[in-house]
């Protein structure tokens, strides 16, 4: 839908900003592939050390995918609010077994953040 493409480019852009210290993401409608494109766009920006996003039906792939963000060393998330996130689910991508087919529309911020999450996990195992 438009407001989801709309979002979507919003988190997608999310990486250009190197100045935002907090931002709040409650009641938004994100789901996991919302979380998916938070997950590549906030790995390397160590300023964001607040990040709210309570009352979202992120399930738990999405909430798999904060939690990943979490553990890279280049994040600077200190805090992360994410109540009220259970969701339908929807498995996107999964970092323990990337295996299987994708079909990728590069025209999706969804597709391109997946993209990058996949050359990533290659590069991690030398692919």
């Amino acid at each position: 839908s438009g407001v989801e493409s709309s979002t979507h480019l919003f988190l997608e852009g999310l990486y250009r900003n190197g100045s935002l210290s907090m931002l709040d993401l409650s009641m938004n409608r994100l789901d996991s592939s919302g979380a998916l494109i938070l997950e590549d766009s906030l790995a390397r920006h160590a300023k964001l050390q607040e990040l709210y996003i309570g009352q979202n039906p992120l399930g738990s792939h999405g909430l798999r995918c904060l939690l990943r963000l979490l553990s890279q060393p280049s994040c600077g998330l200190r805090l992360l609010e994410a109540v009220g996130c259970q969701g339908l689910e929807r498995p996107i991508y999964q970092a323990s077994d990337p295996s299987g087919a994708y079909k990728l529309d590069l025209n999706l911020p969804h597709s391109r953040s997946l993209l990058r999450l996949l050359y990533k996990t290659c590069e991690t195992l030398k692919l």
